[in-house]
């Protein structure tokens, strides 16, 4: 904020509102299931983080809630309740991404995937035949997938970020293993199409 801190602390004794104002925090922002253990932040450090240290300190050791003070909570409160419905839209739509492109990867499974090579050998050799076509189209189906994510990850990322240098997929997955789970199982699902491709490709060759 630019408003100095000598407009945002008063030390006249009506300390009511300001208490008001801390109880409201406590009853609002703080009140999230498994706070403790998810932040396990105090008071001073969750506003810190919130309204930024010059709000914080008005509003935790000023002696009154000046109209200035006021403007300045109205304005970071906004700030703040825009930054949430734009992290709720994203998530929103991350959500449904992903539930797309787990029915979409689905839909590529086979019969014969599950298949030993003994089994293998005794399909129709038709059947081998059609199932290494449908599995070179699924692959392609698979590749358009993770294009068509990347460009989604894309776009998202630069609506989410607004400036900041933390991305939707840090956010959402930074203490995982993996940050792209949809193109992380795509990538896999290609590999499961391609070396059971093989192995179809080879029990041909053994009938012909």
């Amino acid at each position: 904020l630019d408003t100095p801190t000598a407009t945002l602390v008063s030390q006249s004794p009506d300390r009511k509102p300001l208490e008001a104002v801390r109880k409201r925090y406590r009853e609002t922002v703080m009140d999230v299931p498994d706070y403790e253990r998810e932040y396990g932040e105090s008071l001073p450090e969750n506003m810190r983080a919130e309204f930024g240290e010059e709000v914080t300190a008005a509003v935790l050791d000023g002696g009154r809630l000046t109209p200035h003070l006021k403007g300045a909570l109205l304005a970071q409160t906004e700030a703040a309740a825009t930054q949430r419905r734009t992290l709720l839209n994203a998530l929103d739509a991350e959500r449904e991404s992903l539930s797309e492109a787990r029915s979409r990867l689905e839909a590529t499974e086979m019969r014969l995937e599950t298949c030993s090579e003994l089994e293998l050998s005794e399909q129709p050799f038709e059947e081998l035949l059609e199932y290494d076509h449908r599995s070179r189209r699924n692959e392609k189906r698979c590749r358009e997938l993770l294009s068509e994510r990347q460009r989604d990850i894309h776009r998202r990322n630069r609506r989410f970020s607004d400036g900041s240098e933390t991305s939707l997929q840090q956010y959402l997955y930074g203490g995982l293993d993996f940050q792209f789970p949809a193109l992380r199982a795509g990538v896999e699902r290609i590999g499961q199409l391609r070396e059971r491709r093989r192995l179809v490709t080879r029990t041909i060759g053994r009938l012909d």
